[in-house]
């Protein structure tokens, strides 16, 4: 098990190595395109969004809806630091509820947003929510002195993902 956790570090470190010259290639890439799209603009673009309900919805965009003279400048990231990024987002979060234990709004707000993170459907983060919500209408205020189970899960996968790293 050792073994394999050597090779799987060793392999994230390559990959992460090799990351910073795919960035600038993804950089000039989306440089060229810009440059591209501003002398030949297009008439319109028909581009669709996906609705709740899976239904796509049809959207004609014209030149003036997304022509700058000044142009775009590109941001490229990859998806571990996208990653990195959310999960320290969670510990600050997790630090701020610590730190107010007692309100509600704050924890509410902390959950919603490990919920995003696992990239859970609208009718799955719904259910959950009302999961939830139910046993606090059942039961009265009682005081918190048992541990987190959420907050501990976030710690031991913040502390997987920082020993990958």
């Amino acid at each position: 098990m050792g073994e394999v956790q050597i090779l799987v570090g060793k392999a994230t470190e390559r990959a992460t190595a090799m990351a910073k010259f795919y960035r600038m290639a993804w950089y000039e890439l989306a440089v060229k395109w810009d440059k591209l799209m501003h002398a030949n603009p297009p008439k319109t673009i028909k581009t669709f969004k996906l609705g709740r309900s899976g239904k796509a919805y049809p959207k004609s965009i014209t030149k003036d809806n997304w022509y700058s003279e000044t142009g775009y400048e590109p941001i490229v990231r990859s998806t571990s630091e996208q990653e990195s990024e959310s999960v320290k987002g969670i510990q600050k979060f997790m630090f701020i509820l610590s730190q107010f234990p007692n309100n509600p709004a704050l924890k509410k707000v902390a959950q919603k947003r490990m919920l995003e993170m696992v990239d859970l459907t609208p009718e799955e983060m719904k259910e959950v929510e009302n999961g939830e919500q139910q046993p606090v209408l059942q039961q009265p205020q009682q005081p918190q002195e048992q541990p987190n189970p959420m907050a501990e899960m976030v710690s031991q996968k913040v502390a997987e993902l920082n020993s990958l790293q």
